[in-house]
């Protein structure tokens, strides 16, 4: 429920190694990068064996790609290699770089096999791939840019996960008097914290937030940057962290500071539950399945917890507020489970027919949701997809599909440089040890010593 944060936390010391290291790995890939063959002529029967990476908990879905690929493409035997949730995020950035390479890598976006990888030349451009799936419109604007370094893609995102979701407790609220946000969102941030007072006031604990838990604290910031920068400042925030790229939004201007100073008048303003900075993501979400709070941070995996045998409690969803006003709030993605090709992969036109089978309609509908159970990575299949998934779940996909979503900062960013180093830091302002400025400030300093780190 909650791997895709956990997965992802890597102390500096290993980014920066991962860092190096790449430079010796990636320097041999793009020198000898013949080794590995384009191979541009699919349409032969050669036998071919086409080595796919997956990840641990992942074989159902993975063996519905090699099946259903090999099916369309009997000459093509997909050899799967399966890698660990700690091997995704560290050391395959080895297996990736070597002259063994996978034709299809797993590299989670903002992991340091990316960082490392995208920023020596160590995975091939997919722009091709992009084109032939038209996947730039079918993730959406807001998302497409998180998924580019340099302008040119390098992965393909297979699938989504949707946090900040506000579940909330319709009776609890009926109960204390709050009116239920028309669109599925708070207009302002004055109207979360006049429903939080409401609740408490009926008896209720507000909104229940998980703060020790090492990454909700910092989920928010993901949900209300989009709200507060401008697109192009958006974008440079995601992109920044890579040297090459100029700076031109920095964290100590009004589009970061003004978040900060919004998260901060929520716990001024008594948002969150009592004690909320001693807790974990469970410790929030069990007063709320036993009905006694009124509201809870989560995701679409939250959903799963929703059934008679946790919780009488039959929560619909909302979105937090914008910061500023007379924008719109948009779901907040993770699309960090993402497939790459190495340069030295032996059979890169193979390679990136299997990216292309694996983004189409038929493998998006058959195999990430009929088959995983998962939210797809694009926006665009039919509602007849989704039959098998819960009401809240469709409810939330229809809201993508009207009005779009958002790439996290802190799924997008390097860890090290994103929610590792500043989810204690906004521990530590909801605590009053750190002023909102005093954060950006940091935040900023560390901007900077992670791009010439990583130079």
């Amino acid at each position: 429920m909650r791997r895709f944060n956990e997965a992802r936390r890597n102390p500096l010391p290993r980014a920066l190694t991962a860092l190096s290291a790449v430079a010796v790995l990636t320097s041999s890939a793009v020198a000898c990068s013949s080794s590995g063959s384009e191979g541009s002529d699919t349409t032969g029967s050669a036998p071919v064996t086409l080595t796919v990476q997956q990840q641990t908990g992942q074989e159902t879905l993975f063996g519905y790609f090699a099946k259903a690929f090999h099916k369309a493409h009997p000459n093509v035997t997909v050899k799967l290699q399966t890698i660990s949730q700690e091997q995704k995020a560290g050391s395959n950035l080895t297996v990736l770089g070597s002259a063994n390479a996978p034709d299809v890598g797993f590299v989670p976006v903002g992991s340091s096999p990316y960082t490392a990888l995208t920023s020596r030349g160590g995975l091939t451009d997919l722009s091709d791939v992009w084109s032939s799936g038209d996947l730039a419109k079918r993730y959406g604007s807001g998302v497409s840019g998180s998924l580019k370094v340099g302008g040119k893609p390098y992965v393909v995102a297979f699938s989504q996960a949707i946090y900040n979701v506000v579940w909330y407790n319709p009776a609890a609220f009926a109960k204390a008097g709050v009116t239920v946000p028309t669109d599925h969102r708070f207009a302002t941030p004055e109207d979360l914290i006049a429903a939080a007072k409401k609740l408490k006031s009926a008896g209720y604990a507000p909104l229940q937030l998980g703060g020790a838990s090492g990454y909700q604290a910092s989920w928010m910031v993901d949900a209300l940057l989009p709200t507060s920068a401008s697109p192009a400042q958006l974008e440079n925030y995601l992109a920044s962290y890579n040297s090459k790229t100029e700076i031109t939004a920095k964290y100590t201007d009004p589009a970061f500071t003004k978040v900060l100073s919004t998260l901060e008048n929520y716990r001024k303003s008594g948002v969150y539950q009592d004690g909320f900075l001693g807790q974990k993501y469970q410790d929030a979400e069990t007063p709320f399945l036993a009905g006694k709070a009124g509201m809870f941070l989560g995701g679409n995996f939250t959903a799963a917890d929703f059934v008679p045998a946790k919780t009488s409690v039959k929560p619909d969803w909302l979105l937090l507020p914008p910061v500023n006003a007379g924008t719109k709030t948009t779901q907040t993605g993770y699309y960090g489970d993402a497939l790459g090709i190495p340069v030295r992969a032996q059979h890169k036109a193979w390679a990136k027919k299997f990216l292309e089978f694996v983004m189409s309609e038929k493998a998006q509908s058959e195999g990430v949701v009929g088959t995983a159970n998962l939210l797809p990575g694009v926006k665009d299949l039919p509602a007849s997809a989704f039959t098998k998934l819960d009401a809240n779940s469709r409810s939330i996909l229809a809201d993508i599909a009207k009005n779009g979503s958002a790439a996290g900062w802190t799924s997008v960013v390097p860890n090290a440089l994103a929610q590792t180093f500043i989810d204690p830091k906004i521990q530590a302002m909801y605590s009053g040890s750190l002023s909102p400025s005093a954060l950006a400030q940091q935040q900023q300093d560390e901007l900077l010593s992670f791009r010439k780190s990583a130079s």
